[in-house]
Parts: structure tokens; C-alpha cells; sequence
């Protein structure tokens, strides 16, 4: 299932552009690419039909690629606008968030592409579509994983500031609107603190989220979730597609069609993060199998997810958010299968025990995949795992739902609003109650990536061995060989 076209591309782009880590130069990355795009398609076994149309598709998009790096058309990573003092003219996105003693940090989106966040002593509210010219020195931060984020270009000493207020709303700054009015409602009716988490999921804006809830959150190993991702996008098109069918049941490709829409609003509501974008993606291409009545490959819209993101943005591969995101996706994919087909409590008699112990082993196993498939990427980027993330992960994984889902509800005006923000308002008290409650016990909140690594190798190694035994094939027991044979080997040994 991993040689379809989308799939080889997503993988393809994945490998090639990390040559941008050493050497961002386009052109030899576009090269690269089409090498190995070339290679891929002429030695592997198992190609799909249709074989000159998808070599005919690799060359057009390394013809562009290679046009767009050589001409400059591709906007200029941060990391090359360092130091650099300019004259900037942009839109305002509607983004403001305080900056403790520096003022306020107002995000631009420039006429050039960039994101720059504009720091001022005074709140300037401004609006979505504002005009806003000034003179300053940029700065952005040096890690090479911020390559792929427009927004790390920093300038804390603007001169010479002109705002021109728009008059009229244009269609593409409604989504900043309504992520303004839906976090400004959700804080408002639930609370500063429990609204600012809340708002944070249901829009991915932390501007009220403190230092002190977000290094609780990162110490419990569920930062996450204060985070627009997969988990958010499906949950909110899967309650949009059953109500949806229970309005129009004889529709269901309609539904589904509504539903690719409302998946792309949300995308952009949360301002197109790559987590958002993959997670649409993926949902549209399965949604798009329900309409056209075939069943979507998850592998194979999970490669074209990779290929539209890093088409639009190669640096993006640099980015952290992307590896997490799509090994996280990966491994719940591959893994999920497995895990899914192990019911343990599948003969328990009563149906309410039955229930609740499977949501309990279902919170479990997505934990365990999502943890173990990230692993290389904690590793590689040396990143801390807490010993308290599978705890807290498996302990919150019944609460965001319902914080997400009335949390959106809550936008609507009247007694339906304030009800779904008082549940909205519990859910997210006993998430942080968790957080709380982890971060006190000092040996939960732990920092340690050698110890997570061990453990979830152990139990990754224990579960793959278990599933090849049960549930495999004999002739596809890969692993079960690698054990015979050196099993064989050492009892062989002379002793």
C-alpha cells in the first residue's frame, strides 16, 4: 500500500529536500528530486497502472519546482532575512498577543509572503486587512527546524508606522474574523484561564494560553492538544458528518461534500498549520471516496497531504510540527491496524464493562502508536519525553472531544451557547485538574528520552511479535524468520 503514486511522491519530497538542511539551493534539490522521483518509478516492482502519466506528472512538478527556485518565486526562509533592515509593507492578519515587558506582538503578513511579528509598547488594534507600513531590523530565530515558519522573523524596534484601516471585509480575511469572534466568545463565557485553553483548541490561538499552564502542559506531555490536529479536524467533521446524515440520510454524498468544505474553513481558521492542512487532506480524500463510493487508501492520502505541503512550502520538511504530525499519522495508520484487530476484552459478558474497557484500551493503543511512531523524530530533533505522557494522555483523551465540540457550540448566541460553555468550562477544569495533579508528583514530570525509548521499543517490539504470531500469515512473517534463524544460529554454537 505504500508504492501508490501520491505516496511515493510524499515520500520522495520528504527525503530530497533534507539536502536543504545543508545546502538550500532549489536548484540542486529540485535535481535531486527528479532523481530520485525517476528512480522510484523505473525500479519499483509494484507500480499501479498508468505509468507514463505518473512519470509524465513527476516531470511537470520538477519542471516547476526547478522554475519557481531558479526564478525566485518561492518565498525567502527566515532564516536568510536575519540581521536585515528594510522598509515592510503588509496586512494585518488579526493576530495580537502580549509580550510581558516588550508590549504587544502583532502578527503581518507581508506583500512579499513572509510573516512578521511586529512588536509595539502600545496594543494596536488593528484588523484583518489593515494596511501597515514601517522601518525596521528584522530578526528571526537561528535553529535550522525554523526554516519552515514564516512567523520567526521578529521586529522589536519598528519606525515610522502608517496604518491605513480597510473599510470593507474581503473574503479572504473572513476566516481571521471568525477565529477572532470564536476565541473572543469562548473566553468570554467560559473564563480567562479555562477559556484561554479551550479558545487554544478550538482555534489553535495561545495568545492568553501563560507560560506557567503551557510549560504544565509541555511537563504532562499533551502540549498537543492545545493545538489544531487531526484529532480536532476529524472530531469536528465526524459530529458535522452524522448530523448531517441524520438530516438528509439519502445524501450522502452531498454530506460528504459539505463536510470537505467545512474541513477547509476549519483549516483555515486555524490559519493553515501543517498539522491542520495534513489533517484535511486526508479527511478530504476520505470524504471524497465516500462520495464518488470507493474506499480512500490512508497511506496514499496521507503521501498526497506530504506532497501539497511541502509543493507549497519545501522547508516545511525542517519544520517540527510536520515531522511529529505525519509520524504520529503514520503510526497510527500502520500500527492502529494492529492494534485494532487485538480485541482483549471482546468475550467480557456485561456490555457496559465491555464498553468501557475497550474506550479505555482504545485511549491506550492511540497513545502507544502516536508515542512509539514519534520516537525517531524525538530522538533526531532531541526533544524530552516525560514519563507522565502516556498517563495524561490516555486520562485527557476523553475530554477534549466534548471541549472541542462545545466549544464551538458556544458561538452560538442564547441559552444554547451558555450551556455548551458551562460543559465546555468542566471539560476543560478536569483537563487541567490532570495537569495539576501530574506536574505536583515530581517523578511523573521527569524528563526522559532514554527511558521512554527503551520502554515503548519493548512494548512496540512485544506487539509486533504478538500480531506476526496471531494474526499474520506464515508466508509474510518477516520478523518471526529474523527470530528463527537467529535462533537457529545459537543453538548451533559449539559450546
Amino acid at each position: 500500500m505504500l508504492l501508490n503514486p501520491f505516496a511515493r511522491i510524499g515520500l520522495s519530497f520528504t527525503v530530497t529536500l533534507f539536502v536543504l538542511n545543508f545546502c538550500p539551493d532549489f536548484t540542486i534539490a529540485a535535481f535531486v528530486t527528479a532523481a530520485v522521483c525517476f528512480l522510484l518509478c523505473l525500479f519499483w516492482k509494484r507500480l499501479p497502472g498508468r505509468q507514463g502519466s505518473a512519470i509524465a506528472f513527476f516531470s511537470a512538478m520538477t519542471a516547476a519546482l526547478l522554475f519557481f527556485g531558479t526564478q525566485g518565486l518561492y518565498w525567502t526562509p527566515a532564516c536568510l532575512l536575519d540581521g536585515q533592515t528594510m522598509t515592510i509593507c503588509g496586512e494585518a492578519t488579526g493576530e495580537e498577543s502580549p509580550c510581558g515587558e516588550y508590549g504587544t506582538l502583532t502578527v503581518l503578513r507581508t506583500d512579499s509572503g513572509e510573516r512578521v511579528r511586529l512588536c509595539t509598547k502600545e496594543k494596536m488594534n488593528l484588523n484583518p486587512g489593515d494596511r501597515v507600513r514601517f522601518v525596521g531590523k528584522l530578526h528571526a530565530d537561528n535553529a535550522w527546524s525554523n526554516r519552515a515558519e514564516r512567523a520567526f522573523l521578529y521586529c522589536w524596534a519598528p519606525k515610522n508606522i502608517s496604518v491605513q484601516k480597510t473599510q470593507t471585509v474581503r473574503l479572504r480575511d473572513v476566516p481571521q474574523y471568525m477565529r477572532r469572534t470564536l476565541f473572543d466568545r469562548i473566553v468570554s463565557l467560559v473564563g480567562k484561564e479555562n477559556g484561554a485553553v479551550a479558545a487554544a483548541m478550538v482555534t489553535g490561538d495561545k495568545s492568553l494560553v501563560s507560560d506557567d499552564i503551557r510549560n504544565a502542559f509541555s511537563v504532562s506531555g499533551i502540549s498537543h492538544t492545545i493545538a489544531v490536529s487531526g484529532l480536532h479536524m476529524n472530531l469536528v467533521v465526524l459530529a458535522l458528518y452524522r448530523f448531517l446524515s441524520f438530516l438528509f440520510r439519502t445524501r450522502r454524498r452531498f454530506c460528504a461534500l459539505l463536510c470537505i468544505a467545512a474541513a477547509w474553513l476549519y483549516a483555515a481558521v486555524a490559519d493553515f498549520t501543517p498539522s491542520a492542512v495534513r489533517a484535511c487532506v486526508t479527511t478530504s480524500v476520505f470524504l471524497g471516496g465516500i462520495a464518488l463510493y470507493r474506499k480512500a487508501n490512508p497511506y496514499n492520502s496521507l503521501g498526497l497531504a506530504a506532497f501539497l505541503i511541502l509543493l507549497c512550502n519545501p522547508y516545511a520538511v525542517c519544520d517540527l510540527s510536520f515531522e511529529l504530525s505525519f509520524s504520529a499519522a503514520f503510526g497510527l495508520i500502520w500500527l492502529g491496524e494492529k492494534m485494532r484487530a487485538f480485541q482483549p476484552f471482546a468475550r467480557v459478558k456485561p456490555k457496559a464493562l465491555k464498553k468501557a474497557l475497550t474506550a479505555v484500551y482504545d485511549a491506550v493503543s492511540v497513545t502507544l502508536c502516536a508515542t512509539v511512531s514519534c520516537m525517531p523524530v524525538y530522538v533526531w530533533q532531541n526533544f524530552d519525553v516525560t514519563c507522565a505522557c502516556f498517563f495524561t494522555n490516555a486520562a485527557t483523551f476523553f475530554a477534549v472531544p466534548p471541549v472541542l465540540v462545545t466549544g464551538l457550540i458556544s458561538a452560538l448566541p442564547g441559552t444554547v451557547g451558555r450551556i455548551s460553555a458551562r460543559l465546555c468550562w468542566l471539560c476543560t477544569k478536569y483537563i487541567l485538574f490532570v495537569v495539576e495533579c501530574v506536574e505536583k508528583v515530581e517523578w511523573l514530570s521527569l524528563f526522559s528520552v532514554q527511558a521512554a525509548l527503551i520502554a515503548s521499543a519493548i512494548a512496540f517490539v512485544g506487539t509486533l511479535i504478538y500480531f506476526y504470531r496471531k494474526k499474520v500469515p506464515k508466508e509474510n512473517r518477516f520478523l518471526l524468520k529474523i527470530l528463527c534463524l537467529l535462533r537457529q544460529v545459537n543453538r548451533n554454537k559449539p559450546k
